[in-house]
């Protein structure tokens, strides 16, 4: 994964936002900062290619100018959230991040309300899947009409969770790729 479309930032219990530098390791791109203060920190990878084509030789970055015969060609936007809460109550207000695709929680007593936004906008018929270290993913549900969903976790539940959700859309003629592919996830300490 190239680094040059790849982003990640770092949003402090002021909303002040600080670019994170991105390194590569063997099997992913690490990128880490130490709290300043105590609070909400919000951090949050972009990663954006562009349009991807697939020929018989794999997913390329370009599109139908540099690769004419193909297989499927997408636009693909990838997100995560992470929710980072140093030494404070992690009952604190979440908000959105102003990211292509996000899910944005809201922790209610045991329950968590979660909220896609699509370009900033509640998107509902979305499945949200329930990511569980160790565990197989499941669908929590489908975001109603204002783009949320309600999860209740197992009893007892104290761990860090993930969510996910991916949304394809189809594209008009002439757009040089058949569909966008939006996928993010978000994590957070249930405890």
């Amino acid at each position: 994964m190239p680094l040059d479309h790849v982003k990640a930032q770092v949003m402090d219990p002021d909303g002040v936002r600080q670019v994170l530098p991105l390194q590569e390791s063997t099997v992913a791109l690490v990128s880490s900062f130490m709290p300043s203060k105590p609070g909400l920190h919000v951090l949050s990878y972009i990663y954006d290619p562009g349009v991807m084509s697939k020929t018989e030789d794999g997913w390329h970055i370009g599109g139908a100018d540099q690769y004419p015969v193909t297989i499927d060609r997408l636009r693909g936007i990838q997100t995560a959230v992470n929710y980072s809460f140093a030494g404070c109550d992690p009952t604190a207000k979440h908000e959105p991040l102003g990211l292509p695709i996000e899910l944005v929680p809201r922790v209610d007593g045991e329950v968590l309300l979660l909220t896609l936004l699509k370009d900033g906008v509640p998107y509902p018929g979305a499945e949200i899947l329930f990511l569980p270290w160790g565990d197989e993913a499941r669908a929590v549900g489908i975001t109603d009409q204002s783009g949320r969903i309600t999860f209740t976790p197992p009893r007892g539940f104290t761990k860090e969770v993930t969510f996910g959700v991916k949304i394809k859309l189809p594209m008009p003629e002439g757009s040089g790729f058949d569909r966008d592919v939006f996928f993010t996830t978000l994590c957070l300490d249930f405890r």
